[in-house]
């Protein structure tokens, strides 16, 4: 008899968690993914900073840093929970604000940790990456600021 009863009320809970309404999951960057702030001493070939997944970077010697690159953080929420997670990163191209140069590109975006799960309240935070190039075209980048959008997309994995 109590088997039967227990058997009910799971089965319940369950039906109750699952009939609500879906939530909108939320994306939050705790903090911008940045190549930090540099000279570029040629851009003769293609030059590289490229962020590691430890969190440090490797940079080619043609870059003078006078701000370190950093990773972004990310942490999303209300997702189900347990939850293997599925990230879609897309890049782009930084160009000069307000001014005429060269370009960089972004490439080899990642993630880190490679697999991300949620927690038990759907949450999980990870660190996004990536290398930043030259265009290698031999012009001038202006003393400016360069600005991109990256996208993020999260999903449950199928």
């Amino acid at each position: 008899m109590k088997w039967s009863l227990s058997l009910k009320l799971l089965t319940f809970c369950i039906i109750l968690f699952y009939s609500g309404e879906p939530k909108a999951q939320n994306i939050v960057e705790n903090q911008t993914l940045s190549f930090g702030r540099f000279i570029l001493a040629s851009n003769s070939s293609v030059k590289s900073i490229n962020l590691l997944s430890t969190g440090s970077y490797v940079a080619d010697s043609d870059f003078i840093f006078f701000l370190e690159p950093q990773m972004a953080n990310i942490t999303v929420d209300d997702y189900p929970p347990l939850t293997e997670l599925e990230v879609t990163l897309g890049t782009t191209v930084l160009d000069p604000l307000g001014a005429v140069g060269a370009n960089f590109f972004i490439s080899d975006v990642f993630t880190n940790p490679i697999i991300i799960n949620t927690d038990a309240s759907g949450s999980a935070t990870f660190d996004i990456g990536a290398r930043l190039n030259s265009d290698g075209r031999g012009d001038i980048h202006s003393d400016s600021d360069y600005e991109g959008i990256y996208s993020v997309s999260v999903a449950p994995a199928m």
